[in-house]
């Protein structure tokens, strides 16, 4: 049977399996084939290039169809200023591609990118996953955030930002009922004061921050406590390591999965301390900031042969500085070791 005159069900499982590239081709073969390749293409944007992202958002702006197929946004905005001025956008090429009318009436959003955004997540309604990064100077304004979110009336089930948890970015949160997975990283943080009600967000199951150190993880571990958490991903130093692990396992006993980030080195006793207050974790991941001694990662193998070690599913070591020697003879022994962690189960 030709491909054109397969049923609509079957075209769709094999456009799910398509590349983007492919999926701009498809649009040209038929009306019918468009009107479905158009819905997969448009339903994922991923990270883009720049300016390929502002012309992607731009004919958001002037669709009604793609906007309402989109289901998961990533926008990553770091190497610009929010205030800055769109370059390369001009009035006349937009008049050509959307039509004089609609260009000239919304011109503001060819120059304005708080207002390409905030339109953006106004039309985009039926959103179900977003990612939001932004400079990590724009990222310390609540006031940005509230203006971005302004129009937003989705309903997330993934939320990951580098606003600052002030007020406004709070109250947003706290209307997403559906949410499951909440990540606050690079730039982001929680702000003094402010804290999800406890009514907000029943049913978030994973939390992951990139602060945590003082009250900052205060504050992480307010957001776990009474909701049915399952996996948390959290920041740690050498010294509020252990308080840390505490603190989380008092708040979510529960929790199946873990990811751990050492800034500084891992405590010998880590790995033991977490086995005995999280005894229900089966995937784990440790992120080191450098190499461990070589008693640790003795001790490292001997805690795979113990009760608790044996029922993980996945051990994941992770060397933020592996690439710096890999020559020694330390570096070859923690590749071998870690890529026996890695292939564990």
């Amino acid at each position: 049977m030709p491909f054109i005159r397969l049923p609509a069900e079957l075209l769709l499982i094999i456009l799910e399996k398509c590349r983007r590239a492919t999926l701009c081709q498809l649009l040209r073969v038929n009306r019918h084939i468009h009107d479905l390749a158009i819905r997969e293409l448009y339903a994922t944007i991923p990270r883009l290039p720049l300016e390929v992202s502002t012309r992607c958002l731009t004919s958001l702006c002037f669709s009604d169809l793609a906007s309402q197929l989109v289901k998961k946004l990533t926008i990553n905005w770091e190497d610009v200023y929010l205030k800055d001025e769109i370059p390369n956008q001009g009035l006349f090429k937009a008049m050509v591609r959307y039509g004089t009318l609609p260009a000239v009436l919304n011109r503001r959003l060819f120059r304005d990118r708080f207002a390409l955004l905030r339109t953006v997540l106004g039309r985009t309604t039926n959103l179900t996953s977003l990612t939001l990064i932004v400079s990590g100077r724009d990222s310390q304004s609540d006031v940005y955030a509230a203006d971005v979110l302004s129009l937003a009336s989705f309903s997330l089930t993934y939320f990951k930002t580098t606003f600052v948890v002030g007020p406004h970015v709070t109250a947003f949160i706290e209307h997403q009922q559906d949410l499951k997975e909440l990540c606050l990283t690079s730039e982001s943080r929680m702000l003094e004061g402010v804290a999800l009600p406890e009514g907000a967000c029943p049913r978030l199951e994973r939390f992951s921050w990139t602060w945590g150190t003082g009250d900052q993880l205060e504050l992480a571990v307010r957001v776990i406590k009474s909701r049915p958490m399952r996996h948390v991903g959290a920041v740690l130093s050498a010294r509020n390591a252990i308080e840390g692990v505490d603190m989380i396992s008092q708040a979510a006993p529960q929790l199946d999965s873990a990811v751990f980030t050492l800034r500084d080195f891992m405590p010998k006793n880590f790995l033991p301390h977490v086995s005995s207050r999280l005894p229900h974790l089966i995937h784990l991941k440790l992120s080191l900031a450098r190499l461990p001694p070589k008693e640790i990662l003795d001790g490292i193998g001997q805690f795979l042969l113990t009760p608790f070690g044996l029922r993980l599913k996945s051990l994941c070591l992770l060397v933020r500085s592996l690439r710096v020697n890999l020559a020694t003879e330390q570096m070859d022994d923690l590749r071998n070791r870690n890529y026996a962690l890695l292939t564990k189960g």
